[in-house]
């Protein structure tokens, strides 16, 4: 039996309390690493009963072994030489170890023998890695610009994508950290714009909560990130009816055209954000970003990742930017990259995308930003 699967809790402890075990191992760690983790130990698994050899405890060769096997394997396409990546090799050596440490068992990924192994296998197939063009200040204008506001079923799609793109941008959120908000993770703050609770992040596992600031853009109206809320959110409440309206497409329909009448700032319209906050108020913990069929319906679940970054893609395709290299990380690359043109400071920018090491904003300065905090502008050529 997998022991990632059991979290090799002790036979010996009462059922209530291996529940128990198990539930708090669980819960150390984020629910993608144990799902990658369990997949990667069932391959190494059943690579092992084929060869009939013990997966647990593994040795050394036997790992070593099976890792120079899959590396060795071909790629799917020409622009894929090889099929695993070393990141994904490395990653199943840590489930491997995972599931010998909740064993009680010595990892053989330590080894030597292994490090050795995953040393060549990264210098032999050492590529550059592929990162996401960032979508900066004027981009970002040009692809909101372009999203139907009024008309059925178009504005719907609309105000949608552009809370997507406007909250992720301004936010500088993460992915999972975007898809991931319910209708009470944000409120409305009479001066500052937006409040948006973070419930957990890549770097707040132990989900102690952070809050990040969303201002009301008077410079830029497209990107205010207040009106791009006001809008979706009032559409989620009339769908549910949560306006005291008819709910469904009909409540939507007459939402949108609501909409549409308004001429200055949605987020001054106080019969729009009363709507809007209508939802948190009845629905705390109801997703707020979300699927849309085609003919006008909006879905009860959240939207996925993988949907955040079509979205990005498709809406930058349709103003001519280059599709292919974008995605949903390049609203965060973005605003990482703009703010630090617009000379803002590594800590002032941290404390807005939740960034704990300086050294990991180095990289959008020093590939989105080159010339910026650079001498070579200081040597008077």
């Amino acid at each position: 039996m997998s022991e990632l699967a059991s979290l090799a809790v002790s036979p010996s402890a009462p059922t209530t309390t291996a529940a128990a075990l198990a539930g708090f191992v669980t819960a150390a760690m984020a629910g993608n690493t144990i799902a990658a983790y369990r997949s990667d130990w069932d391959r190494f698994e059943r690579w092992c009963q084929a060869r009939g050899t013990p997966a647990i405890p593994a040795t050394p060769a036997v790992l070593a072994t099976y890792l120079a096997e899959a590396a060795s394997q071909p790629g799917t396409s020409p622009s894929r030489r090889w099929r695993y990546s070393p990141s994904t090799l490395a990653r199943w050596v840590a489930g491997i170890d995972k599931a010998h440490e909740l064993a009680g068992l010595p990892g053989p990924g330590s080894h030597p023998e292994v490090r050795a192994v995953l040393s060549g296998i990264r210098r032999t197939r050492a590529t550059p890695p592929v990162r996401r063009v960032p979508l900066l200040l004027d981009d970002i204008e040009r692809v909101v610009a372009a999203l139907a506001t009024s008309g059925w079923p178009a504005a719907l799609a609309g105000w949608r994508d552009r809370a997507i793109l406007v909250m992720g941008w301004v936010g500088a959120f993460r992915r999972s950290e975007l898809v991931g908000l319910m209708a009470a993770d944000v409120s409305l703050h009479p001066e500052d714009g937006l409040y948006v609770v973070l419930r957990r992040s890549k770097t707040d596992q132990e989900a102690e909560g952070t809050l990040r600031a969303l201002p009301y853009a008077r410079r830029r109206p497209l990107l205010c990130a207040p009106c791009a809320w006001v809008a979706w959110t009032g559409l989620l409440s009339a769908w549910e009816g949560y306006d005291d309206g008819p709910g469904g497409r009909p409540g939507l329909m007459r939402a949108v055209r609501a909409i549409a009448s308004c001429t200055s700032h949605l987020c001054g319209d106080t019969h729009l954000v009363a709507r809007a906050e209508a939802m948190a108020r009845v629905a705390p913990d109801a997703p707020l970003l979300r699927h849309l069929s085609p003919n006008g319906a909006i879905g009860a679940s959240a939207l996925s990742g993988h949907a955040m970054n079509l979205v990005v893609k498709r809406r930058a395709a349709a103003v001519g930017l280059p599709a292919a290299r974008l995605g949903g990380h390049s609203l965060r690359a973005g605003f990482v990259t703009q703010a630090f043109r617009s000379g803002a400071s590594a800590h002032a920018i941290m404390r807005q995308t939740g960034h704990r090491d300086p050294a990991v904003l180095e990289t959008y300065s020093r590939e989105g930003a080159p010339l910026v905090g650079n001498a070579v502008t200081e040597l008077g050529l």
